[in-house]
């Protein structure tokens, strides 16, 4: 029922928002990091409260043609988003290394503050959390490779919890 004049027209402000996000934030002169993340935030939606809007806010007889808005902008930005996202990391407009494999960076930390503020993913980095008045120290080493080729990360257990 509806033609491509109306897909086009709902998937569109992903794609042209992520285009205006990245230019704007870069006319800023934010870093390249900052403007991806600025263009992700600006495009990045909570399709399921405009879905409840939709539902809610609009006649009964019009709710499903008014909740086919936010599904079809949300498969849109589950397509476009990541797609931006990895060409980001390939051009290295992100703290993560574009030669890192893709899984190590999805579950590493290369935000400055844990790699030293440098932005330097080959410095160590530490976090500290208490668990059951247990300290648990796990130190990051991404110099070490793990079985899967990415960082070794190292825990180990102290008996005193901070005060």
């Amino acid at each position: 029922e509806n033609g491509i004049a109306w897909f086009v027209a709902v998937t569109s402000p992903v794609g042209g928002g992520l285009l205006a996000a990245i230019l704007l934030a870069r006319l800023a002169r934010l870093s390249n990091p900052e403007a991806v993340a600025v263009a992700i935030e600006c495009c990045y939606q909570n399709t399921g409260l405009a879905l409840t809007i939709a539902l809610s806010a609009v006649p009964v007889e019009s709710r499903g043609k008014a909740s086919a808005v936010p599904i079809v902008y949300g498969m849109a930005e589950m397509a476009l988003i990541p797609v931006f996202a990895l060409c980001a990391w390939k051009a290295g407009w992100t703290y993560a290394p574009p030669d890192e494999h893709l899984c190590v960076t999805m579950v590493g930390n290369y935000q400055p503050e844990a790699a030293g503020m440098d932005g330097n993913s080959s410095a160590s980095s530490q976090a500290a959390a208490v668990v059951g008045g247990t300290q648990l120290t796990e130190t990051l080493v991404p110099k070490q490779k793990g079985w899967w080729g990415g960082s070794s990360t190292h825990a180990s257990a102290n008996s005193s919890a901070p005060a």
